[in-house]
C-alpha cells in the first residue's frame, strides 16, 4: 500500500448532484500541513502574470554645444545728410556760420521767438511800438511796394515808393541783432522758401543771382498780389486782436507779456506753409 506524506496536499474532487440533476464539480479544501500555504476557496490558480517588461532604455545625448557666431562686422557710421538749405547757404551765406544766421530766422515763428526774447519782459518801461523798425509784420505780414520806382528791387532807381505796408520782408531786411548780414540774408531766406519749402514767389526768381542785390528779375507791369496774401491778411486780424489783450485802448503797442505771448502762440501755430513762406509775402501795386 503506497503512503503519502502529510506534507503533500491531497485534493479530493467529488461530484454532487443538485436537486435539478445538474452535476457540479466541487473542490475540497486542502489540509494544512507543514509549510504549505492555505488555499482558500475562490483563490485564483491561473499562471502568475508576466512581470512588466521595460521599454528600451532612453539613450542619453549630450547637449549640442552653442554655436559661435562671428561678431557683427563694423561699419563706419553713415555720413550725416547734407542740410536742406546747404545750396542756398553756399550762394548767399558762404563763410557765415549758422550761429550767426540760420534758416529759423526766415520763419515767422523763429523770427518772433528770438525777437521777443531779445526785447525782454515787457512793461511800462519796455514797450514795443508796432511798425517801428523790425516790428512791421505785427501790422501786416505781407509787404506792398510800388515797383516802378523801387531802388530796393532795382539798383539805380532813384526812390523806393512804399505803400505803408512793409511787412515781414522789411523786418528781415533791417540790419541789426536779428540780421547782422544785410540783404544777402534776405536772399538766403527767399532761396530757402523756394528751394526747400516750395513756396511760390510772385515774381520769377533769378537763376543767376548777384550778391548784395535782391534777387528778382523784372518789375511787374500791373498790380500783383503775393501768394497766400488772403491767408496772411487773416492772420493780421488775429494779431491785431492780441495787441489789445491788456484791456486798454493803447493803439498798436505791445506793453505786456500776455500780449507778446498770444502773438507768439499765433505764429507758432501757423501751418508750415504760412510760417515758411513769409519772406516771399510781397505784393506789387
Amino acid at each position: 500500500m503506497m503512503r503519502y506524506s502529510t506534507a503533500v496536499v491531497a485534493l479530493a474532487s467529488f461530484v454532487g448532484a443538485k436537486a435539478n440533476g445538474t452535476r457540479v464539480s466541487r473542490v475540497a479544501k486542502s489540509s494544512k500541513s507543514g509549510s504549505a500555504g492555505s488555499m482558500d476557496a475562490g483563490s485564483w490558480w491561473g499562471p502568475a502574470p508576466a512581470p512588466a517588461t521595460w521599454g528600451p532604455a532612453p539613450t542619453w545625448a549630450a547637449p549640442a554645444p552653442a554655436t559661435w557666431a562671428a561678431p557683427a562686422t563694423w561699419a563706419a557710421p553713415a555720413a550725416s545728410a547734407e542740410p536742406a538749405d546747404a545750396g542756398c547757404r553756399a550762394i548767399w551765406l558762404s563763410g557765415v556760420s549758422e550761429g550767426t544766421f540760420d534758416s529759423s530766422f526766415c520763419t515767422l515763428s523763429g523770427y518772433w521767438t528770438k525777437k521777443f526774447a531779445a526785447k525782454g519782459p515787457l512793461n511800462a518801461d519796455n514797450v514795443i511800438t508796432v511798425g517801428d523798425e523790425g516790428y512791421d509784420s505785427l501790422i501786416h505780414i505781407g509787404a506792398e511796394f510800388d515797383f516802378t520806382n523801387s531802388k530796393k528791387f532795382n539798383p539805380g532807381k532813384a526812390t523806393l515808393a512804399e505803400d505803408g505796408n512793409e511787412g515781414f520782408f522789411n523786418d528781415l531786411t533791417v540790419v541789426g541783432e536779428m540780421n547782422p548780414i544785410g540783404v544777402n540774408a534776405v536772399n538766403f531766406c527767399q532761396c530757402v522758401a523756394v528751394a526747400v519749402h516750395a513756396c511760390e514767389p510772385f515774381l520769377a526768381y533769378n537763376g543767376s543771382p548777384a550778391k548784395d542785390t535782391l534777387n528778382f528779375v523784372t518789375e511787374p507791369t500791373a498790380a500783383v498780389s503775393g501768394a497766400l496774401n488772403d491767408e496772411y491778411t487773416s492772420v493780421d486780424a488775429h494779431i491785431n486782436e492780441a495787441l489789445q489783450l491788456d484791456g486798454s485802448n493803447t493803439f498798436r503797442t505791445v506793453d505786456n507779456d500776455k500780449e507778446s505771448g498770444a502773438i507768439l502762440a499765433i505764429f507758432k501755430s501757423l501751418p508750415s506753409k504760412l510760417d515758411n513762406c513769409a519772406s516771399l509775402a510781397l505784393s506789387a501795386l
